[in-house]
């Protein structure tokens, strides 16, 4: 039986579904895999006993993990062997990460005013996040083994050339230094504050950590599974930190340098989408890193980074279409930003109109999937009070904002996501959107020119995606008047914006293919990227001199 269970972990990357585990099993084969895992559920509920209060969602969160963990254990082959079948770099990654989120939910426990362990100490809090560690070390380990299969499956490096690899190091190490410049001057962007530039929450998602705290407070229906997400990529930074007695500033650019590399490779995945050529796949990325969005989110480290890696991914499932979307991309899409979860009805490959029946199960299988996670993840609160919370965010769908004014705010919020907008200083000593009083013409003439090329690229499905994610955008922006309440729209120009830039690049694309105007696509793209570079780099040292001066390390 031993040398069975071995043989079925061993290819790792097997399955991305915790579903395809469950084949209804023998009581032998049950009995086996507690005896090899009995050590699972008991780590699991050490690892969320940090977050767990004396409260309903507390207690019944807690027991519902511990329940779901014993079931995950009943079903799957031995850890220990998963672990030993696991390339030995890995291993040790992962034990590394695992450290860094221990050491974290230790201090969160030692912290901790409502939590199960009232009078915990500090023996027992160290004593908890140790038990813990096998849970966390399994979870890291084969969230990075699945992104390796799915990597290896996408292969986005298998034609890149070494300009390009020269250029985008250029890009990541310019961005790096720009970040410990800026941080080293300003606290801003990584102290506890919010609403001082563009009503952007930076400060407190750094300072209180929100990339490991399960139920942080912006985690919640809007990002239920940001840290689950967002955890492995982090664990390592916030070890370092710990170990090393650095400035806050260092700190923060740590982390902050796994960030940017998230942001280049959202760019870069989206381009393998479009399949684009090597040349013109560089003057994507220029053109997306010299946009406002992409130099803005460089130093403002808001949770939409880590929610586009993940859309990116999804996204390139969902056009690419050669099987079904991995149910870990598209939950750590939805779990990292809910709305992600749009994608879910378009990433199976079977079709609705030809192949209901299956389609349905797929969607039944994303869907169960998904709510089980949560569970499984101790986010049972959030399910708790989805109805309070719902209530409550509907205080950001523009309560008081007329359809025109929501209107005019998406016209200038699509001008914003490549030109920097106007701003104004308040009298609180923020940086925040001037008043939009008019149309912005630049914001429709890029609406029309994308939605032109959603009708000549129909055949692409980069292209129909990417209208979808516009139709979307409106609906939210629009429609729900997210974020008109406050007109901070540029908010959400990194995560809505790409599709602007993706139609737009196509229309070129088929303009220089129809008219046989060589190196149009070049030309174009160049004298967009000047222009860019002229008008936002003034735009972002003028924001970046308001921040050194107003709020100063």
């Amino acid at each position: 039986m031993k040398k069975d269970t071995t043989t079925n972990i061993s290819d790792g990357g097997q399955t991305n579904n915790f579903f395809d585990w469950i084949p209804c099993k023998t009581a032998e084969q049950i009995i086996n895999n507690l005896k090899y895992n009995w050590f699972f559920p008991i780590s699991a509920a050490a690892a969320f006993i940090p977050y767990s209060s004396v409260s309903i969602p507390g207690i019944v969160g807690l027991v519902l993990a511990f329940v779901i963990a014993v079931i995950t254990a009943s079903q799957i082959p031995s850890v220990r062997e998963y672990s030993k079948a696991s390339p030995g770099f890995h291993r040790r990654l992962s034990a590394l990460t695992a450290v860094g989120i221990c050491w974290w939910n230790e201090g969160v426990l030692q912290n901790a005013s409502q939590s199960i362990l009232l009078s915990a100490g500090p023996k027992l809090c160290v004593l908890t996040a140790v038990i813990a560690f096998p849970f966390i070390y399994a979870c890291v380990l084969y969230m990075g083994r699945q992104l390796i299969d799915i990597f290896r499956d996408i292969d986005p490096l298998h034609n890149i050339t070494k300009t390009e690899i020269i250029l985008y190091s250029l890009l990541y190490i310019a961005a790096a230094v720009f970040t410990v410049c800026v941080f080293s001057r300003t606290d801003i962007f990584y102290w506890q504050r919010a609403d001082i530039i563009y009503r952007s929450d930076s400060g407190w998602i750094v300072g209180s950590n929100a990339y490991m705290s399960l139920t942080y407070h912006e985690n919640d229906l809007r990002q239920p599974l940001f840290a689950v997400f967002a955890a492995p990529f982090t664990g390592i930074p916030y070890l370092i930190n710990k170990l090393l007695p650095v400035p806050m500033f260092v700190q923060a650019s740590i982390i902050n340098f796994v960030q940017i590399a998230m942001l280049l490779s959202s760019v870069f995945i989206l381009a393998e989408t479009m399949e684009l050529s090597p040349r013109r796949r560089i003057l994507f990325m220029l053109l997306s890193c010299f946009s406002y969005t992409g130099l803005l989110f460089v130093p403002m480290m808001e949770q939409y980074v880590v929610a586009q890696f993940w859309l990116m991914l999804c996204v390139y499932f969902v056009c690419k279409r050669t099987k079904n979307c991995p149910g870990m991309v598209l939950w750590g899409a939805g779990g990292t930003l809910l709305t992600s979860m749009a994608l879910t009805p378009f990433c199976s490959v079977k079709s609705p109109l030809k192949n209901f029946k299956g389609w349905l199960k797929d969607m039944l299988k994303y869907a169960l999937g998904f709510a089980v996670l949560m569970l499984f993840f101790f986010r049972f609160d959030v399910l708790y009070n989805i109805t309070t919370k719902v209530h409550e965010l509907g205080n950001y769908a523009g309560p008081g904002v007329t359809v025109t004014e929501k209107i005019l705010q998406y016209t200038e919020f699509i001008r914003n996501c490549f030109i920097a907008p106007n701003a104004v200083i308040r009298d609180y000593n923020s940086w925040q959107l001037a008043p939009i009083t008019k149309v912005s013409m630049i914001g429709v003439v890029i609406l029309a020119v994308s939605i032109l090329s959603a009708v000549l690229n129909r055949r692409k499905r980069s292209s129909l995606c990417a209208l979808g994610w516009i139709v979307f955008s409106a609906v939210m922006l629009i429609g729900l008047g997210w974020g008109t309440r406050e007109n901070g729209l540029i908010l959400y120009s990194l995560y809505f914006g790409w599709a602007f830039l993706v139609l737009m690049f196509q229309l070129v694309e088929k303009i220089e293919d129809k008219l046989k105007i060589k190196y149009l696509v070049p030309a174009v793209c160049i004298i967009c990227i000047i222009i860019l570079l002229v008008i936002n780099i003034p735009a972002i040292k003028s924001l970046m001199d308001f921040a050194i001066a107003a709020y100063p390390v």
